[in-house]
């Protein structure tokens, strides 16, 4: 789905990422990497396959989009030592990826504000592809600005069914995207804490449900 965020014409994809065309640049949020073997530490087991699974989707948007700059808007990685623990095959996948892109830019988040060592790529607090900035959490500064941090979601009722969906929220010139990770869960945008971040009046929420995006 397309709309406009300050005059720039943006598509919302149903992956929950964001192309920008005018940058040839693939947007995503909240990867975070090895959450699974972060919660095996303390046992609570999670499958160990997250971080594979989100570089497989990010593969098939890269096929498919071939950006020129990708933006990871923080929360890459699930810790500071993360990195450390992903799988060697991981590592070559993920390496394989940067290979393919000019400009790979990780922005810093609350779970990674550490840079890790042995991840390639341009690691900054925010980006901007003017006149957009990209930072990891929703701030109060004017201007136009893409962020992740809050794993958006809505619940919906589909077909007679009650469902929780991830999804984008537009306020204004504001757009927080959805997570990408496998294992985020979200918050909802009804909840009392998401509501004190985006007021109901004038946001608009896009919901991502059975490889679509539409507008609720």
């Amino acid at each position: 789905m397309k709309i406009h965020l300050s005059g720039q014409e943006v598509e919302l994809l149903p992956e929950g990422a964001l192309w920008l065309p005018q940058w040839r640049a693939l947007a995503l949020a909240d990867l975070h990497f090895e959450k699974g073997s972060f919660f095996g530490q303390f046992s609570t087991f999670l499958p160990p396959y997250d971080s594979t699974e989100n570089l497989r989707r990010l593969k098939l948007m890269i096929d498919c989009f071939k950006p020129d700059v990708v933006v990871a808007a923080g929360d890459s990685f699930h810790d500071s030592v993360a990195a450390e623990r992903m799988k060697p095959a991981d590592l070559v996948a993920l390496d394989r990826l940067l290979d393919r892109v000019s400009r790979w830019y990780w922005l810093t988040g609350n779970h990674d504000p550490k840079v890790p060592e042995k991840i390639r790529g341009r690691w900054a607090e925010e980006l901007m592809l003017s006149p957009i900035v990209f930072r990891h959490q929703l701030t109060a500064m004017p201007g136009p600005e893409i962020s992740g941090h809050y794993h958006p979601k809505i619940r919906i009722t589909f077909n007679g069914h009650r469902l929780s969906i991830p999804c984008f929220v537009q306020a204004g010139e504001r757009l927080i995207l959805p997570s990408f990770g496998e294992y985020t869960g979200g918050l909802d945008v009804n909840s009392p804490a998401f509501l004190k971040v985006v007021p109901p009046d004038g946001r608009q929420i896009y919901g991502l449900y059975q490889d679509r995006v539409f507008r609720i």
